[in-house]
């Protein structure tokens, strides 16, 4: 599961995952900051706020994930892993 935020102010979005993720969890992280990002012309971070990585669920969400990194890295500014 994969909680999340985004503070439209700053242009920061909070992604805090809580056990293994899924597809449902970067589609949702995806429709969240997409609008953002289509006003804006991009996020000036992500902040991943987690004790350790849980990892996937699926090979299939390793693919949706990596897909979500091509797709978005170019119109983030940072990462911040807290």
């Amino acid at each position: 599961m994969l909680t999340l935020a985004l503070n439209e102010t700053d242009g920061i979005a909070l992604l805090e995952p809580e056990g293994e993720l899924s597809e449902a969890d970067f589609k949702s992280a995806a429709k969240l900051i997409d609008p953002y990002i289509e006003e804006w012309g991009g996020l000036k971070g992500i902040l991943i706020h987690t004790k350790s990585f849980p990892g996937w669920d699926s090979f299939a969400t390793l693919i949706t994930h990596l897909k979500f990194v091509k797709d978005h890295h170019k119109k983030i500014k940072r990462v911040a892993l807290v």
